[in-house]
């Protein structure tokens, strides 16, 4: 939490400084693709974006990057208003555009802000005194955390670990029994899965196997499978019976 909180408070100022504004130009239709260099990545290194043509527009003067979705309440402005001779590029350019973001993704992403999730990411071209897009390129980027803080990855990869098939119970319902259960089937596939048996709401039992207890009787049982990868949000899934009085 305290790291979060620092880095909410570094991004603030990195983003006073900068001069930038936590606001949105008019939304316009997207001309083209942005993704992230590299395609992967770590929040506290620099990073870059690469655009999949130039602005095309006489008219075009400067660019900004920003980043929105993914649960932002507002887009996040990532370089301010910057003139398109610092890429460099021309205003009738056609070629693509590599750009290096100066706020990387620590300072951007603040407390409050669930991970993972995909974000937009767009660039878009306009004139200095003019917020009307002439040209936006548009991406999608996956945010996640990691002991070594924020990681990204270009487009939108999956934020959750996945079931398709729901773990199953096998073995008698009856006292004295032993009752097995199945992992079920989860993605990504190197999940590390663990189980937990339940009655009435509460733990009493771990593992795949649990021999019923004559307090069982008549109650049901339930086993909660959860699969964990770093990174995802851990996914869970249940199987239950009934044992016999």
């Amino acid at each position: 939490m305290k790291s979060r909180m620092r880095r909410a408070v570094v991004g603030v100022a990195t983003a006073a400084l900068a001069g930038i504004a936590l606001v949105a130009a008019p939304p316009a239709a997207a001309n083209g693709t942005v993704a992230p260099l590299p395609e992967q990545g770590i929040g506290s290194e620099s990073w870059a974006v690469t655009t999949s043509g130039g602005c095309a527009n006489a008219n075009a003067t400067h660019y900004i990057i920003r980043l929105s979705g993914g649960g932002l309440a507002t887009p996040i402005n990532l370089s301010g208003l910057q003139p398109l001779s610092a890429i460099p590029a021309l205003p009738t350019g056609t070629t693509p555009m590599t750009i290096q973001v100066p706020t990387n993704l620590d300072d951007a992403i603040g407390r409050g802000v669930k991970l993972p999730g995909v974000f937009d990411v767009s660039v878009t071209c306009r004139a200095a005194f003019n917020a009307t897009a002439l040209a936006t390129f548009t991406g999608k980027i996956t945010l996640s955390e990691s002991a070594d803080g924020i990681v990204f990855a270009a487009g939108a990869q999956p934020t959750a670990v996945t079931n398709s098939v729901k773990p199953k119970i096998t073995g008698q319902a009856k006292v004295g029994s032993t009752l097995t259960a199945s992992t079920g089937t989860w993605s990504p596939a190197d999940a590390t899965v663990t189980a937990a048996w339940k009655v009435d709401g509460k733990q009493v039992g771990t593992g795949l196997k649990y021999k019923v207890k004559s307090s069982d009787r008549g109650k049901t049982i339930v086993v909660e499978v959860t699969a964990t990868v770093s990174g995802l949000t851990p996914g869970k899934a249940t199987a239950s019976v009934k044992v016999a009085k």
